[in-house]
């Protein structure tokens, strides 16, 4: 290892143009492939994904305040629903004003979701529609962090109301929910009375509706139980009800239909992955290149270590141990770099990114760096491995390295430029 070190010292340019290659190409790959995880797990890690589903009819998501009470019920299959309204509301702390993004809810939303609470209790805290809850976010801001039991009033009609934070929530991380500072009661007489005067049965599309579906049921049956239902409800609509759209909880993200949920662009996400990749093996392709046009001062090293006896084993694990050191050092600063970018990514592809890696992402990290290290140090060792001595002293080996190798390295590399510029342009 000091001997490669050595070797690195004494080529400056060789060594510059490797790492900064290397940095740069795994800098923006670990963007790419961070942005890329966490829009393609929206929502997995969410409880029940695979039995919660959204109700709505034709192209939209939604129905209207009374529709759950009316339906679900009456089909065997839901096992249970809850519903969410979605509302701006201008909110005072003290001397403060806020304008906050809210939501109406029943009061098992958070046990429904298994959302994470930080104080107050998640059973009870909305059963009195005084109570509300807000993100830790907002807690921070509005309370300086210590909300629980404190007034806050809401801005409806020109009037104030007065209500009482009974409960702070983590704030809503890699779901289908916006951003959401306060949560009341929908059952609350004023803040959303207005959906339950007249007729509750109208104002469509205002209330969102997920039910909980019985493990195994078929969602065709569902739908059509659901369709009878609105039919029986509305008999004089008519071509009004276009269907029923029941969507899964983790099909929503990438969902067509008219939402107010956060919506992903699936072939944004597959493309940049590609890219991702792409720039990977360019990245590894231009270490291998410049590994190449420098394998002739290496080669005359090795072929001394062989000739005092150093098995073709041990000659292949220090390729493979340089490698690893060499890809080590360009991650650790490409990460540094990448969190220095994580504020513009983030502003360019309107999503938070979180560069803290949890188990799965570090392990990837760690069998990408494993990969990469295998790949060079073996094809560094097959470069040397069946030299003679005699060959190295005549130069004669990286003659034929660089007519060779060089070669299939360029007419890769300029594949990849051919690709990547494509991409660029379709995308």
């Amino acid at each position: 290892m000091l001997s490669f070190m050595r070797f690195l010292q004494r080529n400056k340019l060789y060594t510059f143009i490797e790492l900064f290659g290397m940095i740069l190409s795994l800098a923006f790959v670990i963007l790419i492939f961070v942005y890329s995880t966490q829009e393609l797990t929206v929502p997995k890690d969410q409880k029940d994904v695979n039995r919660i589903y959204a109700l709505g009819s034709g192209s939209y998501m939604g129905m209207t305040y009374s529709t759950a009470e009316h339906v679900c019920p009456q089909i065997p299959e839901i096992e249970d629903y809850t519903r969410i309204a979605w509302t701006d509301r201008d909110v005072v702390v003290g001397d403060s004003y806020f304008a906050t993004r809210a939501a109406a809810v029943d009061d098992d939303f958070l046990q429904f979701f298994a959302f994470n609470m930080l104080e107050g209790d998640a059973t009870s805290v909305l059963s009195s529609s005084q109570n509300v809850i807000i993100s830790k976010q907002f807690a921070n801001a509005a309370f300086g962090g210590d909300a629980i039991g404190k007034p806050l009033s809401v801005i409806y009609g020109g009037e104030k109301v007065e209500l009482i934070v009974g409960g702070v929530m983590d704030d809503f991380k890699n779901t289908i929910f916006q951003p959401t500072d306060i949560i009341f009661s929908i059952e609350h007489p004023v803040l959303y009375s207005e959906m339950a005067i007249g007729d509750p049965l109208d104002h469509w599309g205002s209330t969102d509706i997920f039910v909980k579906i019985v493990e195994g049921s078929d969602r065709k049956v569902i739908e059509d139980k659901v369709l009878k239902q609105y039919e029986a409800l509305w008999p004089n609509y008519g071509s009004f009800i276009k269907g029923v759209s029941m969507t899964r909880m983790d099909e929503i993200y990438f969902s067509e239909l008219n939402s107010q949920y956060r919506h992903g662009n699936k072939r944004m996400v597959w493309n940049l992955l590609m890219v991702g990749f792409v720039l990977l093996i360019s990245a590894v392709l231009n270490y291998l290149n410049l590994s190449v046009a420098q394998s002739g001062k290496r080669a005359r090293e090795m072929a001394m270590r062989r000739m005092l006896g150093s098995s073709k084993f041990a000659i292949l694990v220090r390729y493979f141990l340089e490698s690893l050191c060499f890809c080590a050092i360009s991650f650790s600063v490409a990460f540094l770099v990448a969190l220095s970018l994580k504020g513009s990514a983030s502003s360019i592809l309107g999503v938070s990114l979180s560069l803290i890696p949890d188990i799965k992402l570090l392990l990837m990290y760690i069998v990408m760096l494993v990969v990469i290290a295998v790949v060079a140090g073996g094809i560094q060792y097959l470069l040397v491995s069946k030299i003679k001595a005699i060959d190295v002293v005549k130069g004669e080996f990286a003659l034929r390295s660089k007519n060779v190798f060089t070669k299939i390295f360029i007419i890769i590399q300029s594949s990849i430029c051919i690709v990547l510029l494509t991409m660029a342009f379709t995308m």
